[in-house]
């Protein structure tokens, strides 16, 4: 009798085997992926702006995983019955009845690449069926990568337009949105990573002062150069630009709205009407441990909690210009620590990924997504606790640098203390 081996890894929501049972398969989990406004810059937002906007996509996961083969075969099943289903209305059942319009692949160690290769093609062939752009796949990934990470840092709904899904099972799709863009920028000889290489030149020597600004489009956020930076700079590229980036992130946040926000934001309910890039507090009338299942608190939540109040009751302290700085640069902080655990996570030395033979950094990040992504997932579990406890709720400038490892060069760039280097940072001329 053959050896059973156990499934460690992933496991199909269909046929209940993985990769030890049906070897050279590919697995995919289902996600809902929308067309939205691809937005960046500052300034007003007028309806007549917004229809000049180049569009991208966002995408979120209830994280079912499937095998790419199965997902067909039950898909041509359900064509059959005496009442039919389409496609995905199937695969929303299949799905924890979350919504879902396509399968993102996952490149593991018994799928070939060619298998991968065809996986990817069909995702994006389903990808633009919600709606065409015409747009390099890898700046699509790398603008919807940038989105899904703006959801956590802001506090932004998951599940809104899905019906499914949290902050957990949206973690676990960042490897794979990374292995897909990697792979991308790799094909045909690294041409395109060669050629987004030199953008994140550029954009470091801008956010440095070497160079004048060339324009103030999605790809010039620091939202999207910091995306760049964890696909592009190697560990020690990250460590030696770390601050010129968290400077040039706090400059940018400080001098205009963060417009990006608005590509993710749920619909104006008929008691609020929000403005494209309206500032709000991100953790406003929710649990720090919240899924994900709800869009935040609107203008009209705040009002009917100031009408329930008495007048005596409403403090007539004003904060701080410290603590105001602070309160809007918060989440691009938290957005800026998910991208410095991610470095890590990503590219540092692991026991589990051998040292020998020694590989660019890069090739070894594809092997670590393909050969040990359940030790990655292990280690965003880790990160997803300190995402709660402690990245949604430090209270200072000095506790956020302290937390992201940068305290000691804030202080010896500026002696007066942390938000003296906020504010300098801030008042840089953009």
């Amino acid at each position: 009798m053959e050896e059973l081996h156990e499934e460690s890894g992933h496991t199909c929501v269909v046929c209940g085997e993985g990769e030890a049972y049906r070897p050279g398969e590919v697995l995919g989990c289902y996600v809902f992926t929308k067309r939205v406004l691809l937005l960046g810059g500052g300034g007003e937002a007028s309806a007549s702006s917004l229809g000049r906007h180049e569009q991208c996509y966002t995408t979120v996961t209830h994280f079912n995983v499937i095998h790419v083969n199965c997902h067909r075969e039950a898909s041509a099943a359900e064509r059959t019955l005496k009442q039919p289903k389409e496609e995905w209305e199937g695969a929303t059942l299949r799905n924890s009845q979350t919504k879902c319009n396509a399968l993102w692949p996952f490149w593991t160690t018994a799928a070939s690449e060619d298998s991968y290769a065809a996986a990817v093609e069909s995702f994006w062939a389903s990808v633009q069926n919600t709606g065409r752009v015409d747009t390099p796949r890898c700046r699509l990934l790398m603008h919807d990568l940038k989105l899904l990470l703006m959801r956590f840092a802001y506090e932004e709904s998951f599940s809104h337009f899905s019906k499914g899904g949290g902050r957990e099972s949206n973690l676990k799709l960042v490897p794979y949105v990374v292995q897909m863009a990697a792979y991308l920028l790799d094909a045909n000889g690294e041409a395109q990573r060669k050629s987004y290489a030199r953008t994140l030149v550029a954009a470091v020597a801008e956010a440095g002062g070497g160079a004048r600004r060339q324009g103030s489009g999605a790809d010039a956020s620091l939202f999207y150069v910091l995306v760049l930076s964890l696909l592009l700079h190697s560990p020690s590229e990250w460590e030696a630009n770390k601050l010129i980036l968290l400077k040039a992130l706090l400059r940018q946040v400080a001098s205009r709205e963060v417009r990006e926000r608005a590509s993710l934001q749920v619909p104006a309910s008929p008691m609020s009407s929000p403005v494209v890039g309206a500032a709000r507090s991100p953790a406003h009338g929710r649990s720090p441990h919240s899924c994900g299942s709800v869009g935040g608190s609107s203008s009209a939540d705040a009002a009917v909690g100031r009408l329930a109040l008495p007048p005596a009751a409403e403090s007539p302290v004003r904060a701080s210009p410290a603590d105001e700085a602070f309160a809007r640069a918060k989440p691009a902080l938290v957005y800026f620590a998910l991208i410095d655990r991610l470095q890590s996570i990503l590219k540092a030395a692991r026991a589990f990924q051998p040292a020998e033979p020694p590989l660019p950094w890069h090739v070894a990040l594809r092997e670590r997504l393909r050969h040990h992504d359940q030790a990655v997932l292990a280690d965003l579990v880790e990160l997803l606790a300190e995402y709660e406890d402690e990245l949604l709720h430090f209270g200072s400038f000095q506790e956020a640098f302290d937390i992201l490892g940068v305290l000691a060069d804030v202080l010896r760039a500026e002696p007066q203390g942390a938000d003296a280097f906020a504010a300098a940072a801030s008042a840089m001329p953009v």
